[in-house]
């Protein structure tokens, strides 16, 4: 029965990887070669219009240098403009932890800036019709013009429309050629993003579990590692790209199918839109509109924003649930006022739904133990006839009505329920900072009391400990079998080290599952 019992964590932990995997994948590579050559040959058409012709590549432009600052400010976020249009810094006001002014998603210290023009390089100074812009509940919309110009006399100018009530702005990027003829451009771009800020690295100074780039076209989402791409990459007829981390997310649509380009430098991945072909008639305008969006990696919030956001936070059927869980949570925690007591009141709830089920479990464990001394004179019995043994248990269990598999198959029906959680929270941005009690200082990180550098999960952490005590508590509880003694020891053991780097939130719902359960079977038991 203990075997069976430790199949199915099996399983269920084999399920939760094999999940991370499926939605961490890759971007397709017969797909990408498809639209390098669909990219080529639209190159090359327009070519012969070109006066200059650029390299098919975008040119990035070099390290960002000093310029004017331009602050932007409402009641979300704090943002920087430079002098050239570019994001030089982001921070939201929301979802602090102790001792910060802001969650800096765009720190100062990144190589390229988002919204940053590629192509033309620095050649471009232009001037601001602001100094800064702040908007709040008064004064809820506005907007920032830059206007510069090129060597060849085209005038260029960028503006952003900013709202208090959201993370995303629109960009309107206007080229005028004030000229007697007809000018082209050749692959100028617009930076999405190269990465996010160090204050998101783990206390074990690894990089967040979760940092993917994605493209859509065609209405398919692409993902794919930012560790695992190598190569410079040019996409046609996206409809956005995307950056992704554990809490944050940079978004960039164009208003139309556009080129993207993807470029790996010191391993950060560069993503941006690229125009390959910008023909402006004598004294005439281009325009390309985009939209923008730096902020929290959150559904509901992503949403809120009506421009399709939300699509780079879709995913399967645990992550669905995930959404669902974390709906409940929010409500719980606007009646409660504290993150981790709205997580045990939910776990509560969870096992109250789950009861059914786990008793079912209980009570099957629990016949099981009253048959081992017969199922040990079986084995003593029949000995070396191991076929005729295993049909004496089976009669056995149809004598006593005992399903051999009833301990095992309602734990892995609450299973989903788990791995929902474990969706639900790694990235839940709403616990950046959340404080519980005790030495609880922040819900989304582990509960280290004592830092220790280069140690798994960054020191001495508390959760992990007592999770890996409740689980030998109840392997104790439910194992009769003296050969399944060192199973019973073992797999504490072998979770507290893979949970040991998790969130408080994630270990004190197990914590407190573990303890219900606990609870629950020396209820359903009789055991006092």
């Amino acid at each position: 029965m203990e075997k069976r019992t430790a199949l199915a964590f099996f399983l269920s932990l084999l399920v939760l990887i094999a999940s991370n995997a499926y939605f961490a994948k890759k971007f397709p590579k017969k797909q990408i070669e498809e639209r390098k050559e669909i990219s080529k040959k639209e190159n090359a058409q327009t070519s012969a219009l070109q006066k200059e012709i650029l390299p098919a590549f975008p040119k990035v432009p070099e390290k960002k240098h000093l310029v004017a600052e331009i602050p932007v400010e409402t009641d979300l976020y704090k943002l920087i403009l430079s002098g050239e249009g570019a994001v030089l810094k982001l921070g939201l006001k929301n979802f602090r932890r102790e001792g910060e002014d802001f969650f800096s998603v765009i720190p100062a210290d990144l190589p390229f800036c988002p919204l940053e023009f590629t192509g033309w390089g620095k050649e471009i100074h232009f001037s601001a019709d602001k100094k800064s812009l702040l908007l709040n509940k008064e004064n809820e919309i506005g907007k920032v013009a830059l206007k510069g110009k090129t060597k060849d006399g085209l005038i260029v100018t960028k503006s952003f429309s900013f709202n208090n009530d959201g993370y995303g702005f629109d960009l309107a990027i206007k080229i005028e050629n004030v000229s007697a003829q007809e000018k082209s451009l050749a692959n100028i771009g617009i930076l999405c993003g190269s990465g996010f800020s160090s204050s998101q690295k783990k206390p074990s100074g690894r990089d967040p579990d979760i940092e993917e780039g994605q493209i859509s076209v065609d209405g398919k989402i692409n993902r794919f590692s930012t560790r695992k791409f190598k190569k410079k990459q040019t996409i046609a007829e996206i409809e956005w790209i995307a950056q992704k981390s554990q809490y944050c997310l940079l978004f960039l649509q164009p208003k139309s199918k556009t080129d993207a380009f993807i470029y790996p430098e010191e391993k950060r991945l560069i993503l941006g839109v690229n125009f390959p072909s910008i023909i402006i008639p004598e004294n005439g305008i281009a325009e390309k509109k985009l939209f923008f969006y730096g902020g929290p990696a959150d559904y509901e919030i992503a949403k809120a924003e009506e421009k399709g956001v939300e699509k780079t936070l879709e995913g399967g059927f645990f992550v669905t649930l995930g959404r669902f869980i974390l709906k409940i949570l929010t409500f719980l925690y606007q009646l409660v006022g504290n993150w981790g007591w709205a997580i045990i009141i939910l776990t509560i709830l969870v096992k109250i739904f789950l009861f059914p089920l786990s008793r079912s479990s209980v009570r099957s464990i629990s016949q099981m133990q009253k048959l081992q001394p017969y199922l040990k004179d079986l084995k003593t019995k029949y000995k070396g006839n191991t076929q005729l043994m295993n049909k004496e248990m089976m009669e056995l269990y149809r004598k006593y009505k005992i399903n051999p598999l009833g301990g095992c198959l309602p734990m892995l029906a609450q299973m989903p329920i788990f791995i929902a959680f474990f969706f639900a929270l790694r990235s839940a941005i709403i616990l950046r900072g959340a404080k519980f009690m005790f030495w609880i200082k922040d819900l989304s990180l582990p509960d280290t009391v004592l830092a220790i550098p280069n140690f798994p999960g960054g020191g001495i952490n508390i959760l992990p400990v007592l999770m890996g005590a409740s689980m030998l508590i109840q392997q104790k509880m439910t194992t009769t079998d003296p050969n399944q003694k060192m199973m019973a020891l073992m797999m504490p053991i072998f979770f507290t080290f893979i949970f040991y780097s998790f969130s408080s939130g994630l270990l004190l719902y197990w914590l407190v599952m573990n303890i219900l359960s606990i609870a629950e079977q020396r209820f359903v038991s009789g055991k006092k």
